[in-house]
Formats: C-alpha cells, structure tokens, sequence
C-alpha cells in the first residue's frame, strides 16, 4: 500500500447521551458549543412528508435522535479544550448521579 501524506481529520463527535437536552445546557453554560444534526428521524422530516410516516413508526432510530448529540471537534482543537470539554461532561453527569 502506498502510503500518502494525508491524515485523517475528524471534523464532528456524535455520542448518544442519557439527559441530552439537560447536558447541553450545561455545555453552552461553561461556554460549549454543542450540535444535534439530526432532531428527527429522515422519515419524520418535511422532505419525506409525502411517505406518510408517523412519530413511532421508527422507535429505535427516533430514540436514538432523542439522545444524539455533538461535541466539538475540529483539527487544531487544543488539548486544553479537549479537556475541558471532558470535565464538564463529567461534571454533569456526576451532578446528575449525585441528586439520584
């Protein structure tokens, strides 16, 4: 194999997170910036209306949607970003486990 001077370059990191909606807020309020690409399932999104799919008919796949959600990430992220982006998902979810 021929080896060429290209890396790979991740440019988004999509996780599924229990109290996602809750987890976000938290993120924006230390100053993270979070994403979630896909609120609904493609069968639900206006483009695909004329099918005729309804909210349940994908369970697994709108649960999943319901949980997804990005964090940052781009190539010259510091470590110290990635850090702190690491904290404070684990502050929450600590906060979280603590009033449980």
């Amino acid at each position: 194999m021929t080896k060429t001077p290209y890396e790979r370059v991740y440019y988004t990191y999509v996780l599924q997170a229990e109290r996602r909606d809750e987890l976000r807020d938290h993120l924006s309020r230390e100053g993270i910036e979070t994403k979630v690409y896909y609120p609904r399932t493609l069968p639900l999104q206006p483009a695909f209306s004329y099918l005729g799919h309804r909210e349940g008919d994908f369970p697994n796949a709108e649960a999943i949607c319901k949980r997804s959600i990005a964090l940052p990430l781009y190539a010259e992220m510091p470590d110290a970003h990635v850090e702190q982006v690491i904290e404070q998902v684990l502050n929450f979810y600590a906060k979280v486990k603590a009033h449980v």
